[in-house]
Parts: C-alpha cells; sequence; structure tokens
C-alpha cells in the first residue's frame, strides 16, 4: 500500500511566544505550517499504525534532509491513501488528519478546519 502524508507543525504562540500546542493539543484555531511532505509504502492497514511509523520516523530517524523539531503533541499527520490501478498509483478519495495526542493519535473529525498558514 502506497500512503501520502503530509507533517504539519503546531506553531501556535502564547503572548510571551512560546509553543502552546504541546501544552494544549492541537485545537482547529491553531497555527500549522507543512514541515515535511512524502509517500510511504507499508504494509500496515491501520492508519493508527501508519501514524505511529511516521512519528517513530520524524523523532528518531529523520528523514534525510528534515531541519525541524521532532512531531509533537499537539501536530498533525495528514494521510492520504493511492491505490494502483492500471499500473500507476492514483489518489484515493479520502484524506484523514490525525492530532498527535498526549497518548497515541486522534482523528481529527474534519481535517479541512486545519489553519495551515505555511512551509518551512
Amino acid at each position: 500500500m502506497m500512503v501520502g502524508y503530509s507533517i504539519l507543525l503546531n506553531e501556535t504562540k502564547d503572548p510571551e511566544g512560546r509553543h502552546i500546542g504541546m501544552w494544549d493539543g492541537y485545537k482547529p484555531d491553531h497555527s500549522l505550517i507543512v514541515a515535511w511532505i512524502g509517500t510511504i509504502s507499508t504494509v500496515e492497514q491501520d492508519d493508527l499504525s501508519i501514524c505511529e511509523e511516521l512519528f517513530e520516523m520524524f523523532n528518531i530517524n529523520h528523514p534525510k534532509g528534515y531541519k525541524n523539531r521532532s512531531l509533537s503533541v499537539g501536530d498533525v499527520v495528514l494521510l492520504t491513501h493511492y491505490r494502483n490501478i492500471s499500473g500507476g498509483w492514483k489518489e484515493a478519495a479520502s484524506v484523514k488528519a490525525y492530532k498527535v495526542d498526549r497518548v497515541g493519535f486522534v482523528e481529527i473529525s474534519n481535517p479541512a478546519e486545519a489553519q495551515i498558514v505555511g512551509r518551512s
């Protein structure tokens, strides 16, 4: 299975300039930046298992060229599933978003709410 993913880092700050996503978790009005876009080939069919694999990748085994901080509470992972049609990968109809929670990941019910403000 081929899965496209985007790593969105929560850049929301309090009035003193401190990052609050890791304390408050993700909220729909938080500012996110696109830190990395990629694809992963996996045998895992379960989105939460894929998120865990990406968490390890962006905390322990960063991809070559990745210069941002590690994935943390309050950050978001977008997943797009691809399927093989006539010898080529085609995008599936669904995109799902998961926020990094204190333990594991929680699906965001409306990924279109995410406030993506830029790319690092």
